[in-house]
């Protein structure tokens, strides 16, 4: 879960702006969101023909999320009337991976600023490793959780400028994806 700006305090109204990385984000985003908070993202319309995209803001009265559905699903009554969605008109909101929404708490709770401290701990990883197996290489990072953040498959021949080259792409992919300011 990366969070892009947060504007929020212990019990006074706030606000968050969020993108979602991983599917365990959108638990984490479940476990925030309550009825009555204010909900913004990006949604779609028909109107009449081609889709149109468009931001909308709700205020929350359900929020629904199934472990083996990528999708976190957001309802409410839409809060700003444009030429598409009259004020007060039901809509539901659909987040999935990489996609930004706003939310707007009138209290912000210690269990849901809890919440959120311990998602930001679980994004960094504590340690790096490297899996060989007959011609390939995965690069993982572990912490709370283990994530996969590359895959490279070798060559079929035999040279040792082939092998040499494998070794390179994983070392690179390595490089890539672990933070050696902040530990891994």
């Amino acid at each position: 879960m990366k969070i892009v700006q947060q504007d929020f305090a212990l019990n006074p109204p706030g606000s968050l702006k969020i993108i979602v990385e991983e599917q365990d984000d959108l638990w984490i985003a479940y476990n925030i969101i309550a009825k009555g908070d204010t909900f913004v993202a990006d949604s779609t319309r028909r109107k009449p023909a081609p889709r149109v995209k468009i931001r909308l803001q709700i205020k929350v009265t359900d929020v629904s999320y199934e472990k083996d559905s990528p999708i976190l699903c957001v309802r409410g009554r839409t809060l700003i009337s444009n030429k598409l969605m009259p004020s007060g008109s039901y809509h539901t909101l659909e987040i999935e991976r990489h996609k930004e929404f706003d939310l707007t708490k009138e209290v912000w709770s210690s269990d849901v600023i809890n919440t959120l401290h311990e998602s930001e701990k679980a994004s960094t990883a504590d340690l790096a490793v490297i899996i060989f197996q007959q011609e390939s290489g995965q690069v993982f990072l572990v912490g709370h959780k283990t994530t996969l953040c590359a895959k490279i498959e070798a060559s079929k021949t035999d040279s040792k400028a082939a092998s040499n080259k494998f070794y390179e792409k994983v070392f690179q992919a390595f490089v890539k994806h672990v933070n050696f300011d902040n530990g891994v």
